[in-house]
């Protein structure tokens, strides 16, 4: 099921949404794959990132892989759809990719989560990223967002998820969330075929 979002998802939003959080330097692309069939021409663009500092989650090796989206041809005219900052730290909010054909251990990022550290430490992220919510983790007087800034979102969302795994208890207790479900299937027939018989058009129309 698809997910909308109709303005920027906020620093606390895309935390509880990422499968692994990290500090590390990326390199690449190592290897750009195009996509078959895209017009305009699109590419995913696989990277490297060595971890220095994981804050959430379980990196699989360690090197983790990611992928990006890319419009472009080749290596020299794409415009990756999240930049990728190389050879420098950079904050990381990664989900697990999938897709044909892509195996498992491989990230994406999530909501654009590739992240420039500045000189002086703090993260580099959009204003408008860091909504009421999040500030009131971080505390609203806060100037940018430190890595210990994000280690207070990390532990909201994972207060948020406890919250909604008790409201979901609430309304419907483990026990019956275990009962087995009855199977559902599709409607044999198309709607095209539906679509007949409400016109009368179809075997199952009668006149009398």
């Amino acid at each position: 099921m698809s997910t909308t979002y109709d303005a920027t998802p906020s620093i606390l939003d895309r935390v509880a949404g990422s499968d692994l959080i990290l500090l590390g330097v990326a390199h690449g692309p190592v290897r750009i794959e195009p996509i078959p069939d895209s017009e305009p021409p699109r590419v995913h663009g696989w990277f490297e990132l060595r971890p220095e500092r994981v804050l959430s989650g379980d990196p699989e090796p360690s090197t983790v892989v990611f992928r990006v989206l890319g419009s472009g041809t080749g290596e020299k005219d794409v415009t990756w759809l999240v930049p990728v900052p190389t050879e420098t730290t950079v904050l990381a909010l990664l989900i697990r990719d999938v897709g044909a054909g892509v195996p498992e251990g491989v990230f994406a990022p999530c909501f654009a989560g590739i992240y420039e550290l500045s000189d002086d430490g703090r993260i580099r992220v959009p204003d408008e990223a860091l909504d009421p919510a999040t500030r009131d983790l971080i505390d609203a007087g806060s100037d940018g967002l430190t890595v210990e800034h994000l280690g207070r979102v990390i532990d909201g969302a994972g207060h948020r998820r406890a919250e909604d795994r008790r409201r979901l208890e609430d309304e419907e207790p483990r026990d019956v969330r275990r009962r087995p479900r009855q199977e559902l299937f599709e409607y044999p027939r198309s709607a095209q075929d539906v679509a007949d018989v409400s016109r009368g058009g179809g075997r199952d129309a009668r006149l009398d």
